[in-house]
């Protein structure tokens, strides 16, 4: 996979926007492209003469091309490529370009992620939320669950088929383990938030439990995490339950979480 996607130019006017307010538009615009040519009673067989091809076509080869600057951008692009994966029979299959943006998406991620220069990597953009980041995680493993279910029945000697689906699945994993790190960096802002946030702590527990033994795993820091994310949720319970925070461990949870703007 090449390296040649660009940033969506975004038109000058008078008011600052999200760097990805084109791109974020552009997906929305391949998605209704999307649904207009695979709706269409008696779609033309000659793609060369088919105007809602040439519109899915276009808005197709412009999000290949494009490189999302922000979180909002990477799942505008997200929910295109989920789309993408939809065969006309409403099966999800994601490959092909929904796999390629996949990939895409994965690499972004980690590029966005390292080009921060914060302490930790706190996600900042506009109506960014920890539930909704774990909404993207369970999508993606209930598209590995799809995947897990389609090569229980391939023939065992499809041997190309089971490769690229177990490339796929593994693929979606990453993708999910790199939205649920940058996720348990996001503060959560309300009850919502606390439930996807107790999720994260919740798998990472897990995870605990499964990988403690490995040579390389770093026990502590991941309690350190553990205990971030749990000081991440306590200011929102204490204002549901009418209660206040000493101040000693209301510092914690400032530290542990700047406010930033989103």
């Amino acid at each position: 996979m090449n390296d040649m996607r660009k940033p969506v130019a975004v038109p000058a006017i008078g008011i600052v926007q999200c760097p990805d307010a084109a791109l974020i538009a552009l997906c929305a615009e391949h998605i209704a492209n999307f649904h207009a040519y695979n709706d269409q009673a008696s779609p033309d067989s000659k793609f060369e003469k088919d105007p809602l091809w040439h519109a899915y076509e276009r808005t197709r080869d412009a999000i290949c091309d494009a490189e999302p600057q922000t979180f909002a951008g990477m799942l505008a692009k997200a929910r295109a490529a989920k789309v993408e994966a939809t065969d006309l029979d409403g099966v999800v299959r994601p490959d092909g370009y929904s796999a390629a943006w996949a990939w895409d998406l994965l690499n972004d991620l980690i590029r966005i992620n390292e080009g921060r220069h914060e302490p930790s990597p706190v996600p900042a953009q506009a109506g960014l939320s920890t539930a909704g980041m774990y909404q993207l995680i369970e999508q993606a493993r209930d598209a590995c669950t799809v995947l897990d279910e389609q090569q229980a029945e391939m023939p065992k000697n499809a041997h190309l088929e089971r490769r690229l689906n177990g490339g796929h699945q593994r693929l979606l994993w990453e993708y999910q383990e790199h939205i649920a790190r940058a996720a348990s960096f996001l503060k959560p802002r309300d009850m919502g938030d606390v439930l996807a946030m107790l999720k994260l702590i919740d798998d990472k527990a897990e995870d605990l439990a499964a990988n403690d033994q490995e040579e390389g795993f770093d026990f502590k820091a991941e309690m350190v995490a553990l205990r971030r994310m749990v000081r991440g949720c306590l200011p929102i319970v204490a204002a549901e339950l009418g209660v206040t925070l000493d101040e000693g461990l209301q510092g914690l949870c400032e530290v542990a979480f700047p406010e930033v703007p989103r």
